[in-house]
């Protein structure tokens, strides 16, 4: 194929790149602030560990959950927190549970079965929770 020529597939990719970046832009308005430039008043500074964090090194500290996963009924993060300034860098997981449990749940020919659960907000707040716990374990190393 020539430098010049593009492939079958490089048109309908370009079209659905262009619409994703359309809709991310439209969902964040172009993009959304660190969460370090946001104001202590707004719910991302709402938590104890951000608030002390914010009282101790300004808004010079950020953090993110790296890693999210489900392991039965916890949730389970991973949060890096980040000082530039004094080149702290720390790393902690965490879990919760996820409450609301199952309705029914067995065993059948050596496979473990659960039926109902705690849908997504149960879900949503187990995460909340274990990102939370993260974070003020990352807290507790300083």
């Amino acid at each position: 194929m020539s430098p010049n020529r593009r492939s079958e597939f490089a048109s309908p990719f370009d079209a659905m790149l262009a619409e994703t970046r359309a809709q991310f832009d439209a969902l964040y308005g172009g993009g959304a602030p660190a969460p370090a430039a946001m104001p202590v008043g707004s719910a991302a500074a709402a938590s104890g560990s951000e608030a002390e964090l914010t009282a101790r090194y300004g808004t010079g500290w950020r953090h993110e959950i790296t890693e999210r996963r489900r392991e039965g009924d916890e949730a389970v993060a991973l949060c890096r927190l980040t000082i530039p300034e004094r080149g702290i860098v720390k790393a902690q997981f965490a879990r919760a549970p996820i409450h609301g449990g199952s309705n029914v749940a067995g065993h059948a020919g050596g496979v473990a079965f659960r039926a109902g659960g705690a849908g997504e907000e149960g879900e949503a707040a187990a995460f909340a929770a274990a990102a939370e716990a993260a974070l003020a374990k990352c807290v507790a190393l300083l």
